[in-house]
């Protein structure tokens, strides 16, 4: 009797081909189930029967309700119920045979005769006593010397006070401390006493006159008008002599050299202007301020009032 697949269809006779079953037109059983896929499951020959293969289907194959894996043969055999999607089969194989049992051999009833289990006895040799090997550090260890040991203390040692054996050295530190910001402040008066004193050397008539000439050059009368001493400064304002200086624009400003006489010094200052045709003579009188610096107290001028 042949192997036969019995579902809605009606019964359909297993060849040695298979039959493959699925929704798409090229398999040999096309379901109208939507949830059986294109290529659901193929039924082929296994053993004395067929078995059974899912395909990798979407909703899988159930032989039995039981779900099988994924491209792996599930012999069949008779009476075996197939369920693709909500269509369910029923194979039928009479003839086959269930698969017997895997039969391994075993030993004889009476066992191994015992002279397969007795040991076997040596040939006649002479016995060889084993080479005895030597030690692997043969030499004996190095000797060290021995370094003196030095007495234990007893354990109830609390040690020395910290300050016992020293010096007491916090007088002495402060000592230097102070001496040290003295000296700091002696060298920082020094230096400041240096910078004074060049500075107050730096002042003399000469350079006044040539600040002066410098300004009215520029023209700065305003900076020109700062030469003057405070008394001249209070005798002329400031307006005027800007006004008489910007009518006069100066081209060259010379002096001859001063003559110092004290706290007061005299020299002449010759001035050139496009607005006069002769040079200006103008003899000056400085006077030393108090705090070294030299200021001009006193203009003559030779065609107008002095200042």
């Amino acid at each position: 009797m042949d192997a036969k697949l019995t579902g809605p269809f009606g019964q359909m006779l297993l060849t040695p081909n298979g039959l493959k079953i699925g929704r798409a037109q090229d398999n040999q059983l096309v379901l109208q189930d939507v949830k059986a896929s294109g290529h659901h499951a193929e039924l082929k020959p296994w053993g004395q029967g067929f078995g059974i293969v899912d395909q990798g289907s979407t909703n899988g194959t159930y032989v039995n309700e039981q779900r099988l894996l994924p491209q792996q043969v599930r012999p069949l055999v008779n009476g075996d119920v197939i369920r693709i999607g909500d269509t369910t089969f029923s194979y039928s194989y009479p003839e086959a045979r269930p698969v017997e049992a895997t039969v391994y051999a075993a030993p004889p009833a009476g066992g191994l005769p015992p002279t397969a289990l007795a040991p076997q006895p040596f040939a006649d040799q002479a016995f060889t006593p084993p080479v005895a090997t030597p030690p692997l550090y043969a030499a004996a260890p190095p000797q060290y010397p021995q370094y003196p040991q030095y007495p234990q203390l007893p354990n109830n040692y609390a040690g020395a006070p910290l300050n016992q054996g020293r010096p007491q050295r916090s007088g002495r530190r402060l000592w230097i401390i102070l001496g040290s910001v003295l000296l700091g402040v002696v060298v920082l008066c020094g230096l400041l006493f240096v910078v004074v004193s060049l500075s107050k050397g730096g002042a003399s008539p000469d350079n006044t006159l040539n600040a002066f000439c410098t300004d009215l050059q520029k023209p700065d009368a305003h900076a020109a008008y700062g030469e003057l001493d405070p008394a001249l400064q209070s005798r002329v304002p400031e307006p005027l002599f800007t006004q008489f200086f910007t009518k006069q624009p100066i081209n060259s400003c010379t002096h001859g050299t001063p003559v110092e006489n004290g706290n007061k010094a005299t020299a002449t200052v010759i001035l050139t202007s496009p607005t006069q045709s002769a040079p200006l003579s103008l003899p000056m009188t400085l006077i030393k301020e108090s705090d070294g610096s030299w200021k001009i107290s006193d203009i003559q001028m030779s065609d107008t009032p002095s200042f």
